[in-house]
This record gives C-alpha cells, structure tokens and sequence, in this order.
C-alpha cells in the first residue's frame, strides 16, 4: 500500500492506494490508533457488493460494526436521510472516536461526509469510493489535479440521461455533467468514452451528442463496442452489423473531421494501427490484481505483475500467440478476436490454458455466447467484407499510424 500526503493549507490528510485495501482496512485503522466501533454508511447496491468483506475486515481487528444502509439516488442526499442515520448513530451508541467509513462514491460520500462532521462536532471520516471518478473526486478533487497537471480524466457515458443513468444507475449522468463543469473550471483536460450497443449507436452519432460533448469542453473520446463479458453477458446488446458501418461512417471519423475533437473508434480506426493491437503488440491491460491481460475485454491471464516483470510478461508464450496470428484476417475493419475472429481466441486458449481473471468462467469461449458470436462475426462480414474491397483493397491500402491512409504507398 502507498501513502499520499494531500496538504490543504496548513492541514491535509492521507490517500491509501493499493490492492486489496478492502480487507486491509481494519488493520490500517488499528495502525492510527482507531479502535472500539466503526460504522458503514453505504447504499443497497454497494452494500451488497463490499459491505460484507469490510464489516469482516473491521470485525477481524476487533471492531464492533454497524452497517447503515441507504438506497440509491441522488435523493438520498437530504437533511431527512441525514436525520435517519443521526438516529442510528445514536442508537448504536457511536461515541466522538467513532469513525464513519462512506462506502460508495458520489451520494454516499456527500451524504456520510456531512453526517460525520456534523454528528456529535465531528467524528472520524474515512472516504472509501468504488469507481474512478469517485475515488478522483473524493481523494483529491479538481483543484489538485490541476495542480498535479498531468492527469487526463475520461468520464464514461451511454449517451444522453436516460441511456446513461439505466445502465450506470440513477443520478450518474448528472453527476458527470458537474464533474465536466467542475474540471473545466479549474483548467483540468479531460474527455469522454462511450460503449455503443445496439440501443444507442444513433444517438452516439449524432451531432446533438457530440456537439454537447465540444461543448462541455472534452477534447478527446473514445467508442468501443459492447462485448459480451462479465456478469450476465448479453449478445442482444451488440450493434448489428449495420450499425457498425453506420458508425465507421456518420461517428468517429466524420466526427473528428467536422469537429474540434479528438474522436478515436477502437475497431473502425484498427486499419490505420494494422489491425489488432493486443498482446503487447501496442497495448495491453493489467487489472486491479496485477493479472497481465491481452486486452481489457479479454478476462484471461497467465502471469501476475507481482510474479514476474513486464518484459517476462510481453514475451510470454500467452501474448505471442496473439501477435504471431496478427492480424486475424485481410480486413482490418474486422480486427477483433473476440468478435470478429472468435475462433482465434478459442484457439489461442486452448493453446495456452490461461485463467479466469474476474472469477467467471469467460463466456467468450463457451456455449452459449461462443455460438452467438460465431453467428454475429459472419454477419458482420456480410457487410464489412464488401466495403473492405471496394474502400480499402480496391486503392492498395496500407497500414501507416501517422496517417490516415495510404494509396499506392503514397499518403492521402
């Protein structure tokens, strides 16, 4: 674990960063002399995530827990809920030494942070965010990331409020909207990222959307397609093939050009990188475990950052296989090996036996999903295989990263 000193004036206050911090967090309290009861204000749907492994946690060290529930919503954030945990707090007999952990981002660190500096003058409060953006929001906030001056923020959107707010949970889009406002204000860059399924893939193309992005002050954005991973997977939710030409066509690369804003399209730009770029060959990801993944959608993994160096990691036998068979196929706007080549991917895994990642059995590689994106990567061929010919094949098209294409070896 790492100890960040955050000064505010003549004050400030640590930041702990680190794996695995959740069932440290009992014995990280013991260390500054906390003891006796500690209580857990978190809502439902955080609650039931991480509730138990920190009560557990505290529990261990010899602490007796509360765990003060709330639901989600923006709502939530009022002088009645306030009331509510006021009551509990004395319930449970928390004395001026008691700390109060807020479980949770957003809502559940405003509201907790209010009940503990204003139950009793004050009592210990210890900041515990789950998402990025919280843990940007509550450890440091914008100011000093300005003045830190070399962190880039990109906020996640499914489109306008409703799109966002079904999939993120309610109150998410208005909070990015402040969190745009907030960071503009004190001269922090940032952008947004985008996850295009087949429910939103129009309004990501629009011109009301990426308009408002310019307008927010975003100078970058990114578009990746909806894949079916993790908990309860859905091939229902992938654009169709004619939504992925509608987006090479009317998103990123008209977007870019019409308007000032960086827009990159993680599978309709592949043709100017060559294809896939996972592996190692430009990119791969490394989860909050330290388990080195091809790509961040790829939750499989044969080393562990903690066991062996990067260099060891990229040479693997598991990320080779990946290189070695880029790209999958002719056409670069079919560069993926989950869903363009997904016998590629079943190959590379039956070859290198890599583990799950995320605790799942990944579906990419079995029945049912596997079936369903043999199915989706024909019909995406139907249609991308013809626009390859006759837009990129048909004028000798070459890879060329710093630009955006070649004829004849010549840069257009």
């Amino acid at each position: 674990m790492k100890r960040v000193k955050v000064r505010v004036g003549r004050d400030g206050y640590e930041v702990w960063v680190g794996s695995g911090l959740l069932q440290q967090v009992g014995q990280q309290l013991k260390e500054i002399g906390l003891g006796g009861k500690a209580v857990i204000i978190t809502d439902r749907t955080v609650g039931n995530l991480y509730s138990g492994t920190l009560k557990q946690s505290l529990a261990g060290e010899g602490f007796e827990v509360a765990v003060l529930q709330v639901p989600a919503g923006e709502e939530q954030k009022s002088l009645e809920t306030a009331g509510r945990l006021y009551d509990e707090l004395s319930s449970f007999y928390a004395e001026r030494t008691t700390p109060i952990l807020a479980l949770g981002g957003g809502v559940i660190g405003d509201l907790a942070g209010f009940v503990a500096a204003t139950y009793m003058r004050g009592v210990p409060l210890i900041q515990m965010p789950t998402t990025l953006l919280a843990q940007g929001d509550s450890s440091i906030g914008g100011k000093k990331i300005a003045e830190l001056g070399n962190i880039f923020v990109i906020f996640s959107l499914e489109g306008f409020v409703e799109k966002t707010d079904d999939r993120r949970g309610k109150g998410v889009y208005q909070k990015v909207m402040q969190g745009m406002d907030n960071l503009r204000e004190v001269g922090v860059p940032f952008g947004f990222s985008v996850m295009v399924t087949r429910q939103n893939t129009d309004t990501l193309v629009s011109d009301k959307f990426s308009d408002m992005m310019v307008d927010k002050g975003c100078l970058i954005g990114w578009y990746f397609l909806y894949i079916p991973v993790g908990l309860n997977p859905d091939t229902s939710l992938m654009p169709t093939a004619e939504q992925r030409e509608l987006l090479r066509v009317q998103g990123p690369q008209r977007i870019r050009n019409e308007k000032p804003i960086l827009v990159i399209d993680f599978w309709n730009d592949a043709p100017h990188m060559g294809g896939c770029i996972a592996g190692g060959r430009h990119f791969f990801h490394i989860n909050s475990h330290g388990d080195a993944e091809p790509c961040i959608f790829i939750h499989m993994a044969t080393d562990n950052i903690h066991d062996k160096s990067l260099r060891e990691i990229i040479a693997s036998p598991y990320f080779k296989a990946f290189r070695t068979r880029q790209p999958y196929g002719e056409n670069l706007l079919r560069p993926c090996t989950m869903i363009d080549h997904p016998e590629v991917l079943r190959e590379i895994c039956a070859e290198c036996h890599p583990y799950s990642t995320d605790g799942l059995m990944c579906g990419l590689i079995t029945s049912p999903i596997n079936d369903a994106l043999d199915k989706y990567s024909q019909e995406v061929a139907k249609i991308m295989d013809p626009v390859w010919e006759r837009e990129f094949a048909s004028f000798n098209f070459t890879p060329d990263k710093f630009a955006q294409w070649k004829v004849d070896g010549k840069k257009q």
